[in-house]
């Protein structure tokens, strides 16, 4: 039977008991209640022996039962619950960030590394040639000048073209490109007055291993 724990004790007999016998006297004495439909329970006589008016004073809704003060011994252990559902995270709100810490202390300085190996040997610098034509040039004429590689086993890698003029003369740079490979090609059309113009042609040879 599971009893609620509301108790409705007579606490004037309860206290008169215990007051009239010594300890060992009292551990014998036993509790005469009444239980009720709704759990609760009603203490009607504390005593060596069931009071007359005990049934009567549960009436017939309620049920009687006694026990009485002396510790039985402990019973067994029971068996462990099933562990529940974790309950639903409540809410954390982030607080505010903390004051910056002090600056620690300079580590000490570190071991100097292994030489790493050596690389190979890059590909030299390119050799720059350049040639000029000067020449006066009429109103929509052209001037034009080519440049090659000159040394042994060199490679095309770029090029250039740059023009000068008289007062008056407005050449353009209208071609600077390597065609056919190893020949540098630039021209200037004058679209002025007729003056003189210089053109110089620029190629990039860079040596190859031999």
């Amino acid at each position: 039977m599971r009893l609620r724990l509301g108790l409705v004790v007579l606490a004037g007999v309860v206290a008169l008991a215990f007051a009239a016998g010594s300890a060992s006297a009292a551990s014998n004495l036993i509790f005469f209640a009444c239980v009720n439909k709704d759990g609760t329970i009603k203490v009607v006589d504390v005593a060596l022996s069931p009071p007359k008016n005990w049934a009567k004073a549960c009436g017939k809704k309620a049920k009687t039962t006694q026990w009485n003060q002396a510790s039985g011994p402990d019973g067994a252990t029971g068996n462990t619950g099933n562990t529940g559902p974790a309950g639903d995270t409540g809410p954390s709100p982030q607080g505010p960030a903390g004051p910056q810490g002090p600056q620690g202390p300079t580590g000490g300085t570190g071991n100097t590394g292994n030489v790493g190996d050596t690389g190979p040997t890059g590909p030299a610098a390119p050799n720059v040639y350049s040639s000029t034509n000067m020449g006066t040039v009429g109103t929509g004429n052209v001037l034009s000048k080519t440049q090659v590689c000159t040394g042994m086993n060199e490679t095309m890698t770029g090029g250039g073209v740059d023009e000068t003029h008289d007062t008056g003369v407005t050449p353009a740079i209208v071609y600077s490109y390597e065609d056919p490979p190893g020949t540098w090609n630039g021209r200037v059309v004058n679209d002025g007055a007729t003056g003189d113009v210089t053109i110089t042609v620029y190629a990039l040879c860079s040596p190859q291993p031999s």
